[in-house]
C-alpha cells in the first residue's frame, strides 16, 4: 500500500514539453467553455443529462493538472485527490449513463 501511495500521490510528475502541457490544458479549458455554452442553450425540458458532458472535460482538467505540472507537495496530494477521486465517481456515472440508455 505504501508503494502505491508513494507512486500515485508523491511521485514527481514526468514532465512533458511546456507546448504540451498549455496546449493541452488551454484545449481542455475549450471544451469545458463549449460545453457550458451547450448546457446553457439545451432546452429547460432537457433536464436528463444536461450536465453529464462536464464529467470527462473535468477528468481530464484534474488528471492534466495533477499529473502535467510540479506543486508544493501539499498542493500535489491535493491535485491528486482530487483527480482520483473524480475517477472513482465519473467512471461508474458515465458506465451507468451508457448502458441504462
Amino acid at each position: 500500500m505504501s508503494a502505491f501511495l508513494k507512486k500515485y500521490f508523491l511521485e514527481e510528475p514526468r514532465l512533458r514539453s511546456e507546448r504540451f502541457r498549455y496546449g493541452f490544458l488551454a484545449f481542455i479549458v475549450a471544451l469545458i467553455i463549449l460545453q457550458i455554452i451547450v448546457a446553457f442553450h439545451l432546452s429547460p425540458s432537457y433536464t436528463n443529462g444536461r450536465f453529464f458532458g462536464f464529467i470527462v472535460p473535468l477528468m481530464l482538467l484534474f488528471n492534466h493538472l495533477a499529473y502535467q505540472f510540479r506543486w508544493s507537495p501539499a498542493l500535489t496530494i491535493f491535485w491528486r485527490v482530487i483527480a482520483w477521486a473524480w475517477i472513482i465517481f465519473g467512471l461508474p456515472y458515465i458506465l451507468f449513463i451508457a448502458f441504462t440508455k
